[in-house]
């Protein structure tokens, strides 16, 4: 995701089936309220922690991406609902 700094201001980004391994740098898009990452090769959930006014995510159909990420991301987001297709 290049010059994502001009992207802060965003309140939903589809990216959905862009062949995405990683969420590193939508950390910084804490405006956020919907994202949209279905259909990618996500591994981990990691920094979206950071996205504290996220409502709706999308992950289904990243077929290597653990369910405890899931687990993990909506202890911390509890105001997020997360749709997966994740299986313990």
């Amino acid at each position: 995701i290049g010059q994502i700094e001009e992207l802060t201001n965003l309140t939903e980004l589809n990216l959905i089936n862009c062949q995405i391994s990683d969420t590193k740098g939508l950390e910084k898009l804490t405006k956020l309220k919907w994202l949209g990452l279905s259909t990618n090769k996500l591994t981990s959930l990691k920094n979206l922690e950071k996205l504290t006014q996220l409502e709706f995510l999308y992950v289904a159909h990243n077929p290597n991406l653990p369910f405890s990420e899931i687990v993990r991301l909506q202890k911390l987001l509890p105001k997020c609902q997360i749709k997966h297709n994740a299986t313990e």
